[in-house]
């Protein structure tokens, strides 16, 4: 039920506005002052709990940071750099994920990009098994250590938009010992310039030498009323039986 409502709920608005994250509005309000003091964690842990999706909360934030007309709550969802994030083309954010192999160079991530993003563009909310499904995956998939010497080769580069550059990992569980590894350091001292979110329902199958320099931000069960309310709003002619 929750799966169905928030693909309806995001097609709707096609937005990523704070205001549009269901719920965790204490997380909000600590990136909004994060973004406002200029005192970013530079490598983040979003702890997903089951059955709750931490994805839409990275892109709103990362639309509010790079947002041109930014207010004290939200983006103004209409400057060129929220267009491009409405979007998902803003150059500076880089997406990697559990994906088929693409052999020992290419990056999986980078190579299943276009579907992963014609996914999310659908449903910001999708899970594992929606995608292993759409991309036809036999198993869950990996990120290999191809993805990882791409995100070192973009860490290490300027930013296209003279900014920050941001690497949202999903499923972050699903990097194996070689391709942590092959990250720690950019994560242990990442540029200044560089920040890195990585999100997971599993905090214990994440490397520890990496979980260990990450800033973790809990996602809580949402509460049955959040999603009550929500529904209540976007669909009056409802009554609260049906509901």
């Amino acid at each position: 039920i929750i799966s169905s409502f928030n693909k309806s709920y995001f097609v709707n608005l096609n937005i990523m506005l704070f205001v549009n994250v269901l719920g965790h509005n204490d997380i909000k309000e600590i990136l909004i002052k994060e973004v406002s003091n200029r005192r970013i964690p530079h490598a983040q842990l979003f702890n997903e709990n089951a059955g709750v999706s931490a994805l839409p909360m990275a892109l709103a934030f990362s639309m509010y940071l790079f947002c041109n007309n930014k207010n004290p709550a939200d983006s103004c969802g209409t400057c060129a750099s929220c267009k491009k994030m409405l979007k998902l083309v803003h150059p500076d954010v880089h997406f990697f994920f559990p994906s088929k192999s693409a052999g020992a160079i290419k990056s999986g991530s980078k190579e299943s990009f276009p579907e992963f993003q014609k996914q999310l563009l659908n449903n910001p909310y999708f899970n594992e098994s929606d995608w292993s499904i759409s991309n036809n995956m036999k198993n869950s998939g990996e990120i290999r250590v191809s993805d990882a010497r791409v995100i070192n080769k973009i860490a290490s580069l300027k930013s296209y938009e003279g900014g920050v550059k941001i690497f949202i990992i999903w499923h972050a569980e699903k990097m194996n010992t070689e391709t942590s590894n092959k990250l720690l350091k950019n994560i242990e001292e990442p540029n200044s310039k560089t920040i890195f979110i990585l999100i997971t329902k599993s905090t214990n199958l994440v490397l520890p030498t990496i979980k260990s320099r990450l800033q973790t931000k809990r996602f809580k069960k949402l509460n049955v009323n959040i999603l009550k309310n929500k529904i209540q709003q976007l669909y009056p002619e409802l009554n609260e039986d049906h509901i």
